[in-house]
């Protein structure tokens, strides 16, 4: 039996493209057009069902666009907005040592070295200049988050099992003192 931990999202489903059921999607592959290699492809809400993605064209900015074969009109590809698209874990290859995916850090515990818990990973992103993780920190009144590298440096271990990211305490308090001095509202 397969658990919802076997999906790994891949790709979301953005919009409608031309009047023939093509739709825009945007890739979370490494390189935008693999998303189609990935087989079984999944679309959130019919995980017991697989599907295929062809795509037609690059666009800009990690977007395509592409074709699944049970759509086939501009309205079915309208009703397909915002559905994430999602493969089985088994199907991506073997990873090197120090390497991760996105979604296996999604959710994990953030701690220092010597075993504080500060938080958890809500997101990852890379803007050219490195992966970035976005963490909340465990604080019930201001829900606050902050980003810090995803480098060596910051970033000690990462225990899969556990589903732990453990960070440098030093490093983490320098990203997370940045507004201490920041006034909470304009003009105070």
């Amino acid at each position: 039996m397969t658990s919802s931990k076997d999906y790994v999202l891949i790709g979301k489903i953005k919009g409608a493209h031309g009047t023939k059921g093509a739709l825009l999607v945007q890739s979370f592959t490494a390189k935008t057009p693999d998303i189609q290699n990935y087989k079984p492809l999944f679309l959130e809400g019919a995980l017991d069902v697989s599907t295929s993605l062809k795509v037609i064209r690059l666009k800009e900015k990690g977007l395509l666009v592409a074709s699944i074969p049970t759509v086939t009109d501009r309205t079915q590809a309208e009703a397909m907005k915002g559905k994430s698209l999602y493969t089985l874990r088994e199907s991506f290859p073997a990873l090197l040592e120090d390497t991760f995916y996105y979604a296996d850090l999604e959710g994990a515990q953030v701690y220092t070295q010597d075993d504080q818990h500060l938080g958890h990973v809500t997101h990852l992103a890379n803007f050219g200049a490195g992966d970035i993780l976005e963490v909340e920190l465990k604080d019930p009144v201001h829900h606050k988050k902050i980003f810090i590298p995803f480098s060596k440096e910051m970033v000690l271990s990462v225990e899969s099992a556990t589903h732990k990211v453990v960070v440098d305490a030093e490093l983490f308090a320098l990203f997370n003192s940045h507004d201490k001095d920041t006034p909470d509202e304009p003009g105070h």
